[in-house]
């Protein structure tokens, strides 16, 4: 692999990943499965107040989990919390699902650093 080049000046690559809709779907209905349970049981107040605390659960869980920024620029690349500097940098290649999953398998020794999210199929291996 060549070792990749800080991009031009000026030029970056932002991407935010995101949960699919769906999980927005389950996780909304599972939050008013739960809220209806409540007002079962209690009255409309305790149930306003479940749909208050579980929407901003729910909300706060699917951003977070699902926010990843990554972004390539001048300084480096940076995934999550995560920022490698270019003299670190030896290579990058595009993965696909199978190779994803391949990748993924032979690194869960525990000494490699993984930004993984079930909900995309591909992926990128940087080198360093």
């Amino acid at each position: 692999m060549s070792s990749p080049q800080p991009p031009t000046v000026g030029r970056t690559y932002r991407e935010r990943l995101s949960v699919p809709p769906g999980w927005w779907l389950l996780l909304g209905f599972l939050a008013l499965t739960m809220v209806v349970a409540v007002w079962a049981i209690l009255d409309t107040r305790w149930a306003l107040g479940t749909l208050a605390v579980l929407a901003v659960l729910v909300v706060w869980l699917l951003l977070g989990y699902g926010g990843v920024r990554v972004r390539v620029d001048q300084s480096g690349l940076r995934a999550g919390r995560a920022h490698l500097q270019w003299p670190w940098v030896a290579g990058a290649k595009p993965l696909d699902q199978r190779e994803s999953e391949q990748t993924l398998a032979a690194a869960a020794d525990g000494s490699t650093w993984l930004l993984v999210r079930s909900y995309t199929k591909g992926a990128v291996l940087v080198d360093l």
